[in-house]
């Protein structure tokens, strides 16, 4: 059994943005595995920036030799790959899913980006019963492998949004890359500037440190890759061509893969909507399958959305990064052998001891839940369609049948309750005291079942005008002890220096139009106990709250209250306090528990006293009966008739299409949630 190794440390020296630690931690490393693990220090190859006649970690270099490890691992070997160095993100290709919308990547020493596809591409290829463990040591480190079986600990990732989604993301992203413009640049106002890389703090034991972040963000990023490669208009929408071009084949495949994807970008706007998806697979874009993505372990110094601190000890001059130093702490503690979970779980303590904010990642921790990821393909797309247009069609013909099912009568009265002489000023009409009797004559078509329901509907009335619905005391409502709290009441709050219960313009303004019915000179009792919500009754109205200096004030609103009976009791008013959304509504007012027949004439007495003239209002009675699903309401059959109508006639189009232009699907394993299935990306 063979045990090799890589470590790579880069300090970035003579730049803005200079580490300390990272070639500390190679040195500690590469110490650890001599001593403890008996590695041999042959197969330790090391490369760092701070001994410039050694091979330097330039992304060539580090691509080549752990290319180079990874070919060498026979079965049964370990291999360890080590990390230290700044970490950065870019915004993901246009119209491609991340799990965590950036491409995680390392920083080489000549700004030769190294993503995470491509580590990943590099883990797959690692050989049945060979271990390689990653340990990373720099910022969103958690992503470098974002599949769920590759990772301990958990990591920000996102769902994939469906295909419409990102196609319109990918519009934005392409107007803001036009102005030269990243969709990434919310980063660089939180961390991004080089004000933000250090800060002093004191550890638990007292020591005073300056840490320094490892993460590098795109502007501080673009301005070393300018002075790398002397290429002065790099635009943050134009990073990955810039790398093509300056380091050519050099440069990581992945990111070549993406100037041919969009090559093949008109093909895809169909493909949104019959499931269909591109999959590149010419030059240097191609991809391969993977062989053995569980052979891949990350030990990563934070979560994807985390970024890893690089520590100096003032006092002593020490340097490290944070979770290196955290695993040689634990290492240098017992001589026994430790798991990889283990490691993560106590280096999570000691930096929770230490303030850091950082959270070390790895596989064992992460949920690894089963998921369903469907592929959208024409015949599950097609069967979709089709399902639920056979579901919906019949549904709405019974919500549609039941609707019509209710029998209903509407009366407006509010203009023919108007003497003729008044139509001209009707508002000078409802505020003066003429005799508001009105005499309404109601036939009924059809035989209305027992009970039967009275509303009132008032129409151009704004019940959630935000001034009015806040005009009213809830604890005041419930409770006596709180009559005197009237502060969100105004101007209907007090009378004399006295508080108004119930408080409020919502109260002040209740309905006061009444109706008396009689049928064959016989009167018809209208029932007005429970037209309430029982929950309003029970929690939101005491029984030991009346009603005080109620209309007692001008200009007076609506109908009065008895000051003898509980608020609990008041029924009328609590309907009318549950105000209404829409400008249009109706609130019961009580209910008919006699038979009315089919030809039977209600002679209806009115008070027109409500006034809604002031803002051309309308009033209507409504006597109506219920079916199974409430009241009369067409529009949900409606609705469900609509939807399973084009859902179906889409299922016939996408059947015709499909028959008619049949196309090859892409291979499935290439997507990155199957490669746990032995596909690659």
């Amino acid at each position: 059994m063979a045990k090799k190794a890589l470590l790579i440390g880069i300090n970035y020296p003579g730049t803005a943005v200079e580490l300390r630690g990272c070639v500390n931690d190679v040195r500690r490393m590469q110490k650890c595995l001599i001593d403890r693990y008996g590695f041999s220090n042959k197969d330790i190859t090391v490369l760092i920036d701070t001994d410039k006649t050694s091979i330097q970690p330039t992304g060539k270099n580090i691509r080549e030799a752990l290319k180079k490890l990874i070919a060498e691992g026979e079965p049964g070997d370990v291999l360890v790959f080590h990390y230290s160095g700044h970490g950065t993100r870019l915004p993901t290709e246009e119209g491609l899913f991340d799990a965590t919308d950036y491409d995680e990547c390392i920083t080489p020493c000549d700004m030769n980006l190294i993503t995470d596809n491509e580590f990943r591409d590099m883990v797959a290829e690692v050989k049945k019963g060979c271990l390689l463990t990653i340990i990373s040591d720099s910022c969103h480190s958690g992503g470098l492998i974002e599949e769920a079986k590759e990772q301990i600990g958990e990591s920000y990732v996102n769902k994939p949004r469906s295909r419409i989604v990102t196609f319109l993301v990918s519009i934005v992203r392409s107007l803001l890359t036009t102005c030269g413009i990243s969709s990434n640049d919310s980063q660089r106002g939180s961390g991004g500037g080089h004000d933000s890389f250090t800060r002093e703090s004191e550890l638990e034991d007292g020591e005073t440190v300056d840490m320094k972040t490892r993460y590098l963000p795109l502007d501080s990023y673009i301005t070393l890759l300018k002075e790398q490669t002397g290429q002065t208009d790099i635009k943050y929408g134009k990073i990955r061509q810039t790398l093509v071009k300056v380091f050519g084949q050099d440069s990581s495949p992945n990111v070549m893969l993406s100037n041919s994807m969009k090559r093949n970008a008109h093909r895809g706007l169909l493909s949104m909507f019959v499931g269909k998806r591109e999959v590149n697979t010419d030059g240097a874009g191609s991809e391969v399958k993977s062989k053995h993505p569980n052979n891949g372990i990350l030990l990563s110094g934070c979560q994807t959305d985390q970024r890893s601190e690089d520590v100096y000890v003032t006092r002593t001059g020490k340097s490290y990064g944070a979770f290196s130093d955290a695993i040689q702490t634990i290492l240098s503690g017992t001589r026994q052998e430790i798991t990889n979970k283990e490691m993560v779980l106590r280096a999570r303590e000691i930096l929770k001891k230490q303030k850091f904010g950082q959270r070390p990642d790895s596989r064992f921790t992460q949920q690894e839940l089963p998921a369903c990821k469907p592929i959208l393909t024409p015949k599950w797309v097609i069967l979709t369609f089709l399902v639920s247009g056979v579901v919906f069609i019949p549904l709405g013909a019974i919500c549609l049948f039941a609707s019509q099912g209710v029998i209903e009568i509407v009366d407006q009265y509010d203009i023919d309750c108007i003497p003729l002489s008044f139509r001209d000023n009707k508002v000078r009409y409802i505020q003066g005291i003429e005799d508001k009797r009105c005499n309404r004559t109601i036939t009924v078509t059809k035989t209305m079942k027992n009970p039967v329901y009275v509303y009132y509907q008032l129409e151009n009335y704004y019940q959630n005008h935000r001034r009015y619905v806040k005009s009213r005391q809830d604890g005041q409502l419930r409770s006596p002890k709180d009559e005197n709290d009237v502060k969100s009441c105004a101007p209907e709050d007090t009378v004399g220096g006295e508080p108004i219960v119930p408080c409020g313009l919502v109260a002040w303004s209740l309905f006061n139009d009444t109706y008396d019915f009689t049928r064959n000179n016989q009167k018809l009792s209208v029932n007005k106990k429970d037209i309430s919500w029982k929950s309003d009754r029970d929690s939101k109205f005491g029984k030991n709250v009346f009603p005080k200096n109620f209309q007692k004030g001008f200009p007076i609103g609506g109908k009065s209250l008895d000051p003898k009976i509980p608020l609990s009791e008041q029924e009328d008013l609590i309907v009318w306090m549950r105000t209404a959304a829409l400008p249009i509504f109706r609130k019961l007012y009580g209910k008919i528990d006699t038979d009315l027949e089919a030809g039977d004439t209600i002679n209806v007495l009115l008070q027109n006293n409500y006034n809604t003239y002031s803002f051309n209002g309308k009033k209507k009675l409504v006597l109506s009966t219920t079916s199974w699903l409430g009241g009369r309401n067409d529009f949900l059959g409606i609705a469900y008739l609509t939807v399973g109508s084009i859902c179906l006639s889409l299922a016939v189009f996408f059947s015709v299409l499909y028959l008619a232009k049949p196309r090859q699907l892409g291979d499935p394993s290439y997507l990155s949630w199957n490669r746990s299935a032995g596909g690659g990306r």
